[in-house]
């Protein structure tokens, strides 16, 4: 495997650990280090192409895998999580929880920061993966197109990789409409 598309394919592997978005960012990054027509040998130039194609398309199914299709942009996290009123007592939002002597009100107030804390983090996954979908959609079509031509084995190939490494059946399709060039007459 060619450094970069290993580099590619262990950002990859690491996002699904770590779910970080920037991690696929930089394994797009990688893809894009690729120089397929700088390999003057044309068994080894069809196999870093092959691999690079791969590469993408289980970038794309990271992103797919970790989207979540009930995500709702305006349903925005708390800046700040107000704690519930103890007796007559009322805190500001954002008040350290140590703050809060009634210790069931407090760990409510702690419960309330933890929900919120991952529903910041799944806010902000959610909205980074789409935007990298959107910006690198382009790059991936780029490379197809460049290293690809119409014939109809660079068709099957690329509908082979398609298949294999595409679960999303709408990626999938949207990947034939976008990739797979039409046929020449």
């Amino acid at each position: 495997m060619n450094a970069s598309t290993a580099k590619a394919a262990a950002h990859i592997d690491e996002f699904v650990v770590r779910r970080d978005a920037d991690l696929l960012e930089a394994a797009a990054d990688s893809l894009q280090a690729v120089a397929v027509s700088d390999e003057p040998d044309p068994e080894r130039r069809r196999a870093l192409r092959a691999e690079t194609l791969e590469q993408w398309l289980r970038l794309f199914a990271a992103i797919d895998a970790a989207r979540d299709p009930k995500f709702d942009p305006g349903d925005l996290p708390s800046v700040r999580v107000s704690p519930p009123p103890v007796g007559d007592m009322t805190y500001p939002p954002g008040v350290d929880p140590s703050m809060i002597k009634d210790p069931a009100a407090r760990s409510e107030y702690e419960r309330s920061i933890t929900e919120n804390r991952r529903k910041t983090e799944s806010y902000n996954l959610q909205t980074k993966l789409r935007r990298l979908d959107d910006r690198l959609q382009p790059r991936l079509e780029a490379f197809v197109h460049a290293v690809f031509a119409s014939s109809k084995a660079d068709r099957q190939e690329i509908e082979a990789a398609i298949q294999a490494f595409v679960p999303a059946r709408q990626r999938a399709e949207q990947l034939r409409r976008r990739l797979v060039p039409p046929t020449t007459p």
